[in-house]
């Protein structure tokens, strides 16, 4: 073989094994405080349920790395929820007329999350109008097959202009909050706070217009550092933690129809 020929070929080996790298850098984590490159950030989280948090909710954080994305607009992600109950406790039913009805909030305040516009986490909410809104699906009322004594949240964030997205940067996603305290106008408290749980994001689609390169959905299906999270330990049993089943696709229209 010829030293220009074994150039070449070294030169497409080095070429493959970069886009082979670049691919696998693709796909979202999840933590809690913070994005999960930053220092604040957690895995798990243990709460005394004992109402020292009221008014203080926890924020969880998802983020994502991108292949290229000349024309971001928007994303959905889809969480899963176990406990280790046989059954979703009332704690954990966030969906409209439920126990919890309101606690769970998003999109939620970005400010303090992430390193802003440069850095390891960087915010692509900036410069625009923005818009989103959530589903969430107790066991015994989900449209959709999940495992008993699990929930199921939708999201849905979008912006009114255009950005670029680099591949290969970690961008922030988006932020949930989880109020701890029970909502006002229940005489009851909404056990099963003190169970063990656990919280998949199960994926992240991105979204451009229609004909853009690259294409107009991205699905990202692969966890990266941290693709759960768990609550009080996350002791939930059975198949363990993490464990989440294939979501649906969804159009852009469906996503929109999510907004609040």
């Amino acid at each position: 073989m010829s030293r220009a020929v074994q150039f070449l070929f070294a030169g497409a080996i080095s070429l493959a094994l970069a886009s082979t790298a670049l691919a696998q850098s693709t796909g979202y984590d999840i933590a809690w405080n913070d994005c999960v490159s930053q220092p604040g950030a957690a895995q798990n989280l243990a709460y005394a349920c004992d109402g020292s948090r009221d008014g203080d909710p926890f924020r969880l954080v998802f983020s994502f790395i991108p292949p290229e994305v000349p024309n971001y607009v928007g994303l959905q992600a889809v969480f899963d929820m176990r406990t280790s109950g046989g059954a979703l406790p009332d704690w954990w039913k966030m969906g409209v007329g439920e126990c919890r009805d309101g606690a769970l909030v998003f999109p939620a305040s970005l400010s303090g999350i992430g390193t802003g516009t440069t850095g390891a986490c960087r915010n692509p909410w900036l410069g625009t109008t923005l818009g989103g809104g959530y589903q969430w699906y107790s066991q015994d009322t989900i449209y959709e097959q999940i495992f008993m004594g699990a929930g199921r949240l939708r999201v849905a964030f979008a912006r009114t202009s255009e950005i670029a997205l680099e591949a290969g940067q970690r961008y922030l996603g988006g932020v949930i909050t989880l109020d701890p305290a029970r909502p006002v106008g229940h005489e009851d408290p909404c056990v099963g706070c003190s169970l063990p749980g656990c919280i998949v994001l199960n994926q992240v689609e991105l979204y451009q217009p229609v004909g853009s390169p690259g294409g107009d959905i991205i699905l990202l299906r692969t966890p990266l550092d941290h693709g759960f999270v768990t609550w009080q330990g996350g002791d939930v049993g059975g198949y363990g933690c993490p464990l989440s089943l294939p979501t649906r696709r969804a159009t852009w229209g469906a996503i929109k129809a999510i907004y609040r």
